[in-house]
């Protein structure tokens, strides 16, 4: 009858309802961006890696010293709220790549999701050679 059918259809929309909640579409698009913010930050990791092999071990001391060279383009981040620029910083602080005198790198980009709560920051540190969600003093463990 018209009202069994109702009484289904409502069912499956409380259900269907129900597994949006669950299923967190806005986060899942924030994941898919952070899972961009790691891959381009691996890819910029490699490429300072490419500089410092092509430079006597001297590491590039910004993005610029990348591209044109071991990048074409440096990886823009997510457009998306709470995304910026990723930043490359050579160590020591005040080094150059001119002088070849930066002997280590940190690459970082931002993270949303709920995935890395308290850990805002996808890093990438050339003197360990290890990426992690970063929260600011300590990667994720």
């Amino acid at each position: 009858t018209l009202v069994e059918l109702l009484v289904v259809m409502a069912v499956l929309a409380v259900l269907a309802g129900g597994l949006i909640v669950a299923i967190n579409p806005a986060d899942k698009i924030k994941q898919a961006n952070d899972t961009k913010v790691q891959n381009d930050v691996s890819q910029i990791a490699a490429a300072t890696a490419g500089f410092a092999a092509n430079n006597g071990g001297g590491f590039p001391s910004a993005s610029s010293d990348l591209v044109p060279g071991e990048l074409t383009i440096y990886p823009p981040a997510p457009t998306a709220t709470g995304y910026s620029a990723y930043v490359l910083t050579g160590l020591p602080g005040g080094c150059t790549a001119a002088l070849k005198n930066c002997t280590s790198v940190t690459v970082t980009g931002n993270l949303t999701s709920s995935k890395y709560t308290g850990y805002t920051t996808w890093r990438y540190d050339s003197a360990t050679a290890k990426a992690c969600a970063w929260s600011g003093t300590a990667c994720k463990p």
